[in-house]
């Protein structure tokens, strides 16, 4: 199923198993959790603290969430996938998150 993730100025589009609409909310918070743990050492940290921000900021789009579904089987039958990132106009009947 199609699923726009919406960001500041634009969104990108991605196909999501219907497991993973039917539980948008409970994947949301988990991935949140996930992301924002400073044990998790993924690739979405980034050392700001050169242009005066955070040591440890977190910087990401859909990767990271469709990475998340994937590396936590979620999506047992077929991948969550990028179909299109950095859209500007978008169906706006499909289901959308924001980030």
């Amino acid at each position: 199923m199609l699923l726009v993730i919406r960001f500041d100025m634009d969104a990108d589009i991605v196909d999501v198993p219907q497991v993973v609409m039917q539980n948008m909310d409970e994947y949301y918070q988990e991935f949140y959790a996930w992301l924002e743990n400073p044990e998790n050492r993924h690739s979405y940290w980034h050392d700001n603290s050169a242009n005066g921000g955070s040591k440890d900021a977190l910087w990401f789009r859909s990767d990271a969430f469709l990475e998340w579904l994937n590396m936590q089987k979620v999506c047992k039958d077929s991948k969550a996938v990028l179909i299109s990132d950095g859209v500007l106009d978008w169906d706006r009947s499909l289901p959308s998150i924001s980030f």
